[in-house]
């Protein structure tokens, strides 16, 4: 059954999970699902380092992208922290594009959604001097003549980046007129 987990990115991303609520917040509610993992899958009982484990996830996706190695990567990182998810953004996720096969225009478009994706997790500012980066590293990959899927993909980034960025200005509206927090 231990095998199963690691053809399954999803169950080694709910085991880390499990780990890292568990740290934080013990509850109750896990003692079950760390029964179920353990019943199933082989619970290790040790925690994996972040780092280490985000890698393995990517070189997974690399070499066989389905759209469950997909939400297992978006599953990990929107529970991590929101440094480390930066930092992972750019040492790990970034390279990833770069890393696709020359050809492999869906893929590589792929990525570049995923991309957009993990970084709606980021609790960013509109004025964030990282959320202009992103967006400028996004429109970089459309510079040049890059085939269609690739130019909707950073259109879809861009659209998601406009989006975090108006609901974080809604927000700290929220947080700054009394008349809207009771909405």
């Amino acid at each position: 059954m231990q095998d199963d987990m690691k053809c399954y990115p999803i169950a080694e991303v709910i085991v880390q999970l499990v780990h890292l609520k568990t740290i934080k917040k013990p509850q109750y509610k896990l003692h079950a699902l760390k029964l179920l993992l353990n019943q199933y899958y082989g619970y290790p009982k040790e925690r994996a380092d972040r780092d280490e484990f985000l890698k393995d996830l990517v070189q997974k996706y690399l070499s066989n992208p389905t759209k469950l190695a997909n939400f297992a990567i978006r599953l990990y990182c929107k529970y991590t922290g929101a440094d480390w998810l930066k930092e992972k953004i750019n040492d790990v996720l970034k390279p990833m594009v770069y890393q696709v096969p020359v050809g492999e225009n869906h893929f590589k478009a792929n990525v570049i959604s995923l991309l957009a994706n993990v970084c709606q997790h980021l609790h960013l500012g509109s004025r964030d001097k990282y959320m202009s980066e992103l967006r400028t590293w996004f429109c970089s990959l459309s510079a040049g003549n890059p085939p269609k899927t690739i130019k909707q993909s950073v259109q879809y980034a861009l659209n998601m980046l406009q989006k975090k960025q108006a609901k974080s200005e809604i927000r700290a509206k929220r947080r700054n007129d009394a008349s809207l927090r009771d909405r």
